[in-house]
């Protein structure tokens, strides 16, 4: 049911994606959420900052990047292409069933008595 959902995004969309769905991430918790290896998030993350697509802040000790309104919508510009590729929407519309399922799933698990 699954087979057509081994394609992978770029590196960059997977990683502006992360930075995206965290909302505040440091690079090592970009690299974990991606499977994308430290130093290649550790390179793009500053460039993205270049391109006006992400912010660092520190907060005390804490510290991490977010996405601006620029980089929201390179990301959905990025993500919107990458769907154009052949079998990138099925396999996207696959993965999307295949969540509604398992999360109704889920819900009625943790609602039902």
């Amino acid at each position: 049911m699954l087979a057509a959902m081994t394609r992978t995004s770029s590196p960059d969309l997977l990683v502006l994606r992360a930075v995206r769905v965290s909302g505040f991430a440091d690079g090592t918790a970009v690299s974990r959420r991606t499977g994308v290896d430290q130093d290649t998030v550790g390179e793009l993350l500053p460039d993205f900052e270049a391109y006006g697509w992400v912010t660092h802040a520190a907060f005390g000790p804490t510290s991490g990047w977010t996405l601006t309104e620029r980089g929201r919508d390179e990301d959905s510009r990025k993500l919107g292409r990458e769907l154009e590729e052949p079998g990138a929407r099925d396999a996207a519309e696959q993965a999307h069933k295949a969540f509604e399922i398992l999360n109704g799933q889920l819900v009625r698990a943790c609602t039902d008595r």
